[in-house]
Formats: C-alpha cells, structure tokens, sequence
C-alpha cells in the first residue's frame, strides 16, 4: 500500500480492510513515502511491515519499485492509501493466475462517496460518476481487444514478469498505465475482472477533482515521449495500438468543446456563419439527426447517462484539460507528481472562482449573442437564426456548470452509508430495539420505539458488536413512538474498529449490489437543471437561506 502524506484514519481504514482479507499467505506492507513516525507507528500496531525511503525519486512508481526489491511474494497486490477491499478480494482474483499467459489483473475502481460535480448539483442520488462508465462500459470493451487500463490501485501483478520488464515505468506520472503496455508488449496479458472487490475516496472538492483528471491527462500523453508510446512500442496488435489510440486522444475532446462555445458569438457579432440553415432544413434534417443522436446515446450507454448532463460534466473541466494538453505537448515533463488531497472536512460553501473564470467568460459572450440575435433579422444572413438557440442552450448548460463549482460543506471527514440494521439500546435496565438509518466509522443515526427518555449514554448492540456511546442529538419522528437518534461512538476498540470496517466497507457482496443508476430522459434532465439554478437562486435572493450559506471565494 503506498502512500504520500495521506491522513492517519485514512490509512488505518485500509490497512484493516488488508488485514481483513480471507487469504492465509499474505504479508501486508505500507509503504510510507514521506518517513512519518505515525505512519511507522501505525503498521507495528496492526501488525505490518514498513517501508521507508529518504527520496522519493520517482514518486508512486519508484516507491513501489523500491518495495519490489525487499520483498519476495510472487503476486504483489498494490491498493492505494485510500482503497479498502472486501475480504474476499484475493479469492476472486488469484486463481486467473494458473494460467502462464496472464502478468496483470485489473479490478474496477469504485467509490463510495459521490463525485463532488453530481455532490455540489445536488443530484448524486440521480447522476452516475464518469468513473462508473468508464469502468462498466468501456475497460471491458477495451479487455475484447487486450488493451486493459491498469488503474494504479486494485490490481494484482506477478513479480517474475515485472520485475523481467524492469518493473514499474518511471518515464511517466502514469505509471500504472505504461507498466500494462510494457507488460502486453513482451506477449503477456493484462486482464480485467469487472467486480467490485475494493472502494475508495473519490475526489472531494472540484478543484481537486479536476486537478486528478489533469495529472490524468499529463501522463497519458505523456506517451508521445517515451519508449512505452503504444503506438509505436514494438509487438501490439493493430486492434491494441487503435484501442490505445482512442484513450490518448481522449484529451483532445476538450479543444473543440471550448470553441463550440464561442461560435454563436461570432456568428452573432461578426456574421461569421459556421451553420447555413433553413427553417425547413432544420425540422426535416437537423431534428431527425439530433433526435437519433439522443436515442443512440441512450441506447449505448444502456440507459445510464444523459446527453445534457453528460456535456456539462465535459463544460466543467474543458478549458484546464484543453491548456493542459497543449502544454504538455510542448512541455511533457515540467510538473512533479501531486497526490489527490482527500480525508477533508469544511463547514462552508466554497466557490473555485479562478477556476469557473473562463466559464464566466463564456457565459458573457454568449447572453451577448443571445441578446443579438433577437433583436437581428435572421433573413440578412441565413433563413433560421440557429445562433439564437445555441446562445441559449449554451448560456443554460454553463450557469449548471458554473454551479458545480460551489463546494458544499462537508462536516465530518468521516463518510455515512444509508444502511438499515437492526440494533438494541442498552440502557437503565431497559431494552430499546429500533433500526440504524445511517452509520460512519465515528457515529450513526438510528431510530428507536420508545415512549421512555433515552440515557446521555448507553451501550448499542448491532449484531455481535457491543459500542459504548454518547447521545449527540434527539428529535421526534412522524410516529409519535418513534425517536430519531443521532450517536457517536466512544473510544472504539481495534476489533470494534475491525467489525465496523467489515461492515461498511469489506462486506463480500458491500459493492456487488451497486449497480449503475437509470439517467433520467433529456426533458426531465433538462428540468434538472433548471431546479438546481432556481435552488442556487433561491440561496442567493431569500435572506434566510442566505444566511445560511456561508460561501468564501478560493
């Protein structure tokens, strides 16, 4: 498990979801690129081996590397600091090795928290993350033509042919994915298997979000300059190389997105004329074009995404993943490695305003071309002013996009999961039987049958586990015989520490029931989005809840 600067309860989380693991030969090291005595501290209290450096050349890669060389187990497994597995992730996992052929199997990265653009809009119990597609969709279409993405985490890679390849690649900041290709192109095979067998922390603020997608970006291009370029690494297949192909220029989507934005404006302004329509060309050409369009989408995407959501989801980062990529073509390797900044709580609205900026822009240009084009007659360039419709769409899809720059505060470092269980409340000689309607690693909220006055503290039962807790806050529910508690849990043992982890988040089934959620049709998505600016309206105009948001620019 290698890990840069990540914090301790992070850390402990994992190290226990690795300890957890049904597998009777297993040694379990972490891998502390930054020397931290707590961290040293750590793994000898749950029973682990430590490894240190005094550099970190190289970062995650030569961190790994450097663990390769003092360890000997033939299968290395590699969880990053924040992924947990399910205990039976080595039962589902090591037994594709019988067969000679295979170097490298790749899980699905999963996570358990929403991503922070569906989080800020208010709409993570609706919109599908893009990791989730990526992985559902696309790794096993690219495992058809044996060109797996290795993820970096949650895989399992056999050490006689890394370490034959020369081990994990340095060149690039992407190391997980050119070690895959370095591995493929010595005639082995990297596989996946799509289950969710671990979870992790996905990105919990935008600008780190964004960030990880440019660090992504850099090092995927960063393939045009070094011996590992899959196009031209000797021994891929065409079906490998075009697969590849398809990744890299993945980051070039964003070029043209921006431009696309600012073409109703200069159509508006400078009778710049991209699109040359008529009315009737646009009912019985356009229309029926669009409206296929939107069904295919659908029907690919087996009915999980939304065009709608889907381009503001690409508006959000367009512009930084656009600069990005041209720099890097000039400049491939002028930026040093930046692990995601994660396990953060803020009790505050913060807006990212540097980086919404050339979206503001945008949105300008745009209203002022909306505004231009009502009031210009259409017949003195083309029949239909089609530059009023785009202005318009275009000005609605970047006021959603500018909102999911607003971080919404988030409390608690810990992370609750609606699980309903049954629990008993110890207490004054009674017992109170009730159910949890959420619980974290710190607490939960439970609700108990009770005409009684619930005890500042008393002991909870849930299962096995025994917990000594503290009464935070009570409040009645719609049954008058109802009381919703919400608790804190004192001084957790290490087992109950253990038995907690296992229940949220090492469960052999915890993930194998999440499956993607049915995206809502384009008129409904579109009334989505008008709701979540009325909402943000709302914030702004009404005085009480104005009040209530505390928002700070960053």
């Amino acid at each position: 498990m290698p890990t840069y600067n990540e914090p301790i309860f992070t850390l402990k989380r994992t190290i226990i979801g690795c300890k957890l693991l049904n597998y009777k030969h297993k040694e379990i090291y972490v891998l502390d690129d930054t020397g931290r005595a707590e961290v040293k501290q750590l793994a000898e209290e749950l029973g682990c081996y430590y490894i240190s450096r005094s550099h970190n050349t190289h970062a995650k890669a030569g961190n790994l590397n450097n663990a390769l060389q003092q360890t000997n187990g033939e299968l290395v497994v590699v969880f990053d600091a924040d992924f947990v597995p399910t205990t039976n992730f080595l039962e589902r996992t090591i037994g594709f090795f019988q067969n000679n052929k295979i170097a490298l199997l790749q899980t699905p990265q999963n996570f358990y928290n929403a991503d922070p653009i569906s989080r800020n809009l208010g709409l993570e119990h609706i919109l599908n993350p893009e990791e989730e597609v990526f992985y559902r969709q696309l790794q096993p279409m690219k495992d058809g033509v044996e060109s797996v993405i290795c993820a970096g985490t949650s895989f399992v890679v056999r050490r006689s042919y890394l370490e034959e390849v020369g081990g994990f690649v340095t060149e690039s900041i992407s190391e997980d994915y050119f070690t895959g290709i370095r591995l493929s192109s010595q005639g082995y095979e990297v596989i996946y298997l799509s289950e969710k067998l671990s979870a992790g922390l996905a990105a919990e603020s935008i600008s780190e979000h964004i960030a990880q997608r440019l660090r992504w970006g850099r090092g995927t291009l960063q393939a045009f300059f070094i011996k590992e370029n899959p196009l031209t690494i000797p021994n891929l297949t065409f079906k490998q190389r075009l697969a590849h192909l398809e990744g890299i220029l993945h980051w070039f989507n964003g070029i043209p997105r921006c431009l696309f934005l600012m073409l109703p404006f200069l159509y508006s302004i400078f009778n710049i004329v991209f699109i040359q329509i008529t009315s009737d060309e646009f009912i019985y050409i356009f229309l029926p074009c669009y409206i296929t369009h939107l069904s295919v989408f659908r029907w690919l995407s087996f009915k999980t995404r939304s065009v709608i959501f889907s381009d503001i989801y690409s508006l959000i980062s367009c512009f930084p993943t656009s600069y990005n990529s041209l720099k890097v073509i000039f400049n491939p390797f002028n930026t040093t490695f930046r692990v995601t900044i994660k396990g953060i709580s803020r009790n505050y609205y913060v807006y990212n305003f540097k980086l919404a900026l050339p979206l503001i822009i945008c949105l300008i240009i745009n209203l002022i071309s909306l505004v231009v084009s009502l009031f210009s007659d259409p017949t003195t360039v083309i029949d239909f002013n089609i530059g009023t419709y785009w202005s318009l769409y275009n000005a609605l899809i970047i006021c959603v996009a500018l909102l999911a720059f607003l971080d919404k505060p988030k409390p608690s470092i810990y992370d609750s999961f609606p699980l309903r269980k049954k629990i008993k409340i110890l207490a004054s000689n009674q017992v109170i039987y009730g159910k949890t309607l959420e619980i974290s690693e710190e607490g939960a909220t439970i609700l108990v049958n009770s005409h009684n006055d619930i005890p500042a503290e008393f002991i909870l039962q849930l299962g096995r586990l025994k917990i000594d807790i503290y009464l935070m806050e009570k409040s009645n529910n719609n049954h008058q015989d109802k009381k919703k508690l919400r608790i804190k849990f004192n001084q957790l043992t290490l087992q109950q520490h253990q038995e907690i982890i296992y229940l949220l988040y090492s469960h052999p089934q915890r993930w194998t029931s999440k499956e993607l959620k049915l995206s809502p049709g384009e008129l409904v998505s579109l009334r989505l989005a008008v709701t979540v600016l009325f909402n943000f309206l709302a914030i702004l105009l009404i005085p009480k809840r104005r009040k209530q948001a505390k928002i700070m620019s960053n």
